[in-house]
């Protein structure tokens, strides 16, 4: 019986995996449309000092949505995302990263969270797209993002996106 209860703790503890991941509802394809800007960054100033902001990319790949906090200007926002973009090194867990899908005006977000030390379940966020470049996501309130052109973008090649 000790021998039993020792083997299935050590399946139990091999089979956990602290980057399990959940999948997403689509596969990730290259963004070849125009319905939308992909050379910057999609931004909601939240409050006085606080942005969410997340990266569309061509390879279909987004990167946030992130909140930057104690930020009181996007000048100020935009130097942190400089400096973060030329320093980055690969980030050593799925959230944040994911992938998006354009269908006529909609677009869908799939993106891993970070519950504890995983698994990382699927945040979905579906919005419309406006004209003037705008994502509204107030739908799901999680607000309406401006498009905001910015460069150098932090690139999109990780280990978790195929």
């Amino acid at each position: 019986m000790k021998n039993i209860i020792s083997l299935i703790f050590i399946v139990l503890f091999l089979s956990c995996d602290k980057y399990s991941r959940k999948d997403f509802s689509f596969e990730r394809m290259d963004y070849e449309g125009d319905e939308i800007q992909i050379n910057g960054y999609f931004y909601d100033k939240r409050n006085a000092d606080e942005y969410e902001v997340f990266y569309l990319y061509r390879n279909g790949v987004v990167f946030g949505p992130h909140i930057y906090r104690q930020h009181t200007s996007q000048s100020d926002l935009e130097e942190n995302l400089r400096s973060r973009a030329l320093t980055h090194t690969e980030d050593g867990t799925p959230p944040d990263w994911g992938i998006f899908q354009v269908i006529d005006d909609d677009v869908i977000l799939e993106v891993w969270d970070q519950i504890g030390g995983g698994p990382y379940p699927v945040h979905r966020m579906e919005g419309v797209i406006q004209e003037n470049n705008t994502l509204d996501f107030s739908a799901i309130n999680e607000g309406v993002f401006e498009f905001q052109e910015f460069s150098p973008k932090r690139d999109s090649t990780n280990q978790w996106i195929e």
